[in-house]
């Protein structure tokens, strides 16, 4: 590098020239051309991976919320079967079911109140009954004719 010429050495080592200096110090601050373009991407990259985390968590989220309401559908299905078989008490537990719940997919069903609250056979828990005591067919309709007020069968 000694027999470089001037304007050589003075690029490659900003202390030399202070012009070359105050480049430097530019070009470092704010990247231009293709650092900027640099820069701009990794910024994206970095926002669409928070993204695609995000995306990640909900699917996840939906998963275990389906996981739930199959299994309370599975848990509704055997007690329908126990009630058709003549279960008084499936019966009852079902009243309360649709009582305490909104008769949809999503709802809430509360095990632990069924748990507690239907200690024996014949005994239906205080305000768990609508103004009028549904049965079975009344929410699900009767069979598989579509029949009762509640709409199609089971």
């Amino acid at each position: 590098m000694a027999n470089a010429p001037p304007s050589l050495k003075a690029t490659k080592d900003p202390e030399i020239n202070t012009a070359a200096a105050q480049r430097h110090l530019r070009d470092s601050r704010q990247p231009t051309g293709l650092n900027a373009r640099i820069t701009d991407c990794e910024t994206k990259l970095a926002d669409l991976e928070s993204k695609m985390a995000d995306e990640c968590a909900k699917i996840k989220q939906i998963g275990k919320l389906d996981a739930k309401v199959s299994g309370v559908d599975k848990r509704i299905a055997r007690l329908h079967a126990k009630a058709s078989d003549g279960d008084v008490r499936a019966d009852e537990m079902l009243t309360f079911i649709h009582a305490k719940t909104i008769p949809t997919k999503r709802s809430r069903i509360p095990w632990n109140l069924l748990r507690s609250k239907m200690s024996s056979p014949g005994t239906v828990p205080r305000g768990s009954i609508p103004h009028r005591a549904w049965s079975i067919s009344d929410v699900f309709g009767s069979g598989g004719d579509g029949g009762g007020d509640g709409g199609g069968g089971a």
